[in-house]
C-alpha cells in the first residue's frame, strides 16, 4: 500500500512539474484541475495562511500566476492560492469538456480606497468575512471585477471591496477649498448620508472650507462644526465666497410668510414639553426668511426657555433680526424629524449654561397654550405667531 501511494505521489509530482514549465506567463489565465480530494485553497502561498475552501477532485481552476511553488488561482469566485503539486494542468482533458467553466475579467491595476472604514472582504459579498478594514487613501491593486465587486490585492492579501469605495488611481484627488453655503436650510450631517444624525442646519452663504469630498457629499468644517454635506449645495472658490460674504444680507419683514402647508403640528404645551425637554437639542427655522439655527433647552416651565448652541447660531439669530429683539416671531421647533408650530424672542436675558455662544443668557419659546412668566397668562403676540407657523 505505501509502495502504491509513494508511486502514485511520485507520478503526480513529475506530470504537475511538466505542466509547470510549459504554461508561460503570457498564456495567462490557464485552466487547472485539482488532482486530489480535500485540497485547500488558502488566502495566502504557505501552509499557515487562512483556508478559504476546500476542494476536490477534478473541480475546476483558473491559474493566474506563480509564486514559487504556489499557483495563485481563482475557485467559485474566491482568489487565493493552491500548492503546485496538487494541480493538474490541461493534458488529456481540455477546458471545452468542462461545463461552464469560470473565466475571470483579469487585469492588474493600481487603485486607491476613497472613503474611511472601508471593509476587505473574503469574498463579494457583505455576509463575507471581513479580513481587513481601510482607511481613506490606503493603496490597493485591482486585478479584476465580479459585478459590483472588485477583487483587490491588499499587499499580498486577496479579498474584495465594493466597487464604488475603490478608485482606479494611485492617488486621490485632495480637496482643500473654500465656499459657501448656496441655499437656505441645508443640513449638515455627521455622515455622508441622508440618515445620519443633523448637527446644524445651515443658512444660505454660510462660509465653509472643504475638507474632503466622498462620492456626492462634502467633507467640511462651517467654523463651529465639522461634517458632510451634498456638494450640489456648496459653491466653490474664494471669490464667490467672498462676494456672498459681502453681499447686504437683511432679514424679511415679520408680515412676509407663507403656508406651511401642513409641514408644521399645532401642539398644545402640555405635550410639547414632554418634548421640549432640558437638554434636548432643536432645529429653529423661521418661517419669514427661512434661517435655520440649533438650540438647547434650558429649562420648560411655562414655555421653553432654551439658548443658541454655538455662536455660528447666535449670527444665526441676529441675521434674521438685525439686533437683539422681544419681537415673537413664527418659527418651526424640529425635533427628532417631529416639527411643531412655535413663536421665538430673540432677546439675551438672565441664566445661561453655554459659555461661548456669543448669546448672553437665553430667550424664550412659546408653543400653543404656552404661558408667560411674569403674569402666568398666554401671551396673545406669541400665540398669534404659533397661528402663524401653523399656517392659520
Amino acid at each position: 500500500m505505501k509502495k502504491k501511494l509513494g508511486l502514485f505521489l511520485c507520478l503526480i509530482f513529475i506530470s504537475l512539474t511538466t505542466a509547470h514549465t510549459t504554461v508561460m506567463a503570457e498564456e495567462l489565465p490557464a485552466f487547472a484541475k485539482v488532482a486530489v480530494d480535500g485540497v485547500r485553497l488558502r488566502m495566502e502561498p504557505h501552509t499557515d495562511a487562512r483556508i478559504l475552501a476546500v476542494m476536490n477532485i477534478d473541480a475546476v481552476l483558473t491559474v493566474l500566476g506563480f509564486e514559487g511553488d504556489w499557483y495563485k488561482v481563482m475557485y467559485d469566485n474566491q482568489l487565493g492560492y493552491v500548492f503546485g503539486e496538487f494541480i493538474s494542468l490541461p493534458g488529456d482533458w481540455t477546458p471545452d469538456a468542462v461545463e461552464e467553466p469560470f473565466v475571470p475579467e483579469v487585469y492588474f491595476e493600481p487603485g486607491v480606497v476613497n472613503d474611511h472604514g472601508v471593509r476587505l472582504r473574503a469574498a463579494g459579498s457583505t455576509d463575507s468575512e471581513i479580513l481587513a478594514t481601510m482607511d481613506k487613501g490606503t493603496a490597493v491593486t485591482v486585478t479584476g471585477s465580479d459585478g459590483e465587486w472588485r477583487r483587490v490585492m491588499l499587499g499580498d492579501r486577496p479579498g474584495y471591496i465594493y466597487g464604488v469605495y475603490v478608485t482606479l488611481s494611485e492617488t486621490l484627488e485632495s480637496v482643500d477649498e473654500v465656499g459657501y453655503i448656496n441655499v437656505d436650510g441645508v443640513r449638515l450631517r455627521a455622515e455622508n448620508n441622508t440618515d445620519s444624525e443633523i448637527l446644524t442646519v445651515m443658512a444660505v452663504r454660510t462660509p465653509l472650507t472643504v475638507l474632503d469630498k466622498v462620492d456626492d457629499w462634502y467633507k467640511v468644517d462651517s467654523g463651529n462644526k465639522t461634517g458632510y454635506v451634498l456638494g450640489t449645495y456648496v459653491t466653490l472658490g474664494e471669490e464667490s465666497r467672498a462676494a456672498a460674504l459681502s453681499a447686504n444680507i437683511s432679514a424679511a419683514p415679520n408680515s412676509i410668510v407663507f403656508n406651511p402647508d401642513g409641514k408644521s403640528e399645532l401642539i398644545d404645551w402640555s405635550d410639547a414639553k414632554q418634548i421640549m425637554t432640558s437638554g434636548t437639542r432643536a432645529i429653529v427655522t423661521d418661517v419669514a426668511t427661512g434661517i435655520s439655527f440649533e438650540i438647547r433647552v434650558l429649562a420648560n416651565g411655562n414655555h421653553a426657555d432654551v439658548e443658541p448652541l454655538t455662536a455660528s447660531d447666535t449670527a444665526s439669530i441676529l441675521q434674521i433680526r438685525g439686533s437683539y429683539s422681544w419681537t415673537p416671531r413664527a418659527v418651526y421647533v424640529t425635533v427628532d424629524g417631529r416639527t411643531m408650530a412655535a413663536s421665538c424672542n430673540g432677546m439675551p436675558h438672565e441664566q445661561s449654561t453655554i459659555k461661548d455662544n456669543n448669546f448672553p443668557g437665553h430667550f424664550c419659546i412659546h408653543f400653543y397654550n404656552s404661558r408667560n412668566h411674569y403674569n402666568n397668562a398666554v401671551d396673545p403676540g406669541h400665540q398669534g405667531q404659533v397661528a402663524i407657523a401653523h399656517g392659520e
